[in-house]
């Protein structure tokens, strides 16, 4: 089974109401037939910041489009005293084409907050 594999040490925090690439979190799936490509975005440490009890989204965007599954967290306080983190991990199968498809982590902040994240990986595995 191919894999492909990408890993960041972080990214610059968003603050982008709707989603945005992840800066580095992007692979080139490979072409295929009568195949799938299992997706995996692993953010270990998504953290908010901000009132109205912080949060942030994450998603998957293919050749531009995006995917129905996402993964989104809140904060258990309404203005935290300090940065709330959320494991996230969202996985996700893509039927392979006979050309190779743009894979991006797509990522907002919700509620007027700060989001950012640690170190976290894209991985696209092929069947």
């Amino acid at each position: 089974m191919p894999t492909v594999y990408v890993q960041i040490p972080g990214a610059p925090n968003t603050t982008a109401p709707s989603p945005v690439p992840i800066p580095g979190l992007g692979l080139d799936i490979p072409a295929g037939a009568g195949e799938q490509a299992v997706i995996i975005l692993n953010v270990p440490q998504a953290f908010a910041e901000g009132a109205n009890f912080p949060g942030g989204w994450f998603g998957l965007s293919v050749d531009g489009a995006m995917l129905h599954l996402s993964v989104r967290f809140r904060g258990l306080a309404d203005s935290p005293k300090s940065r709330y983190y959320t494991p996230c991990t969202l996985v996700a199968a893509v039927p392979l084409k006979l050309k190779a498809q743009k894979v991006q982590a797509m990522w907002n902040a919700e509620t007027g907050s700060t989001v950012g994240l640690g170190a976290s990986s894209l991985t696209v595995m092929v069947d």
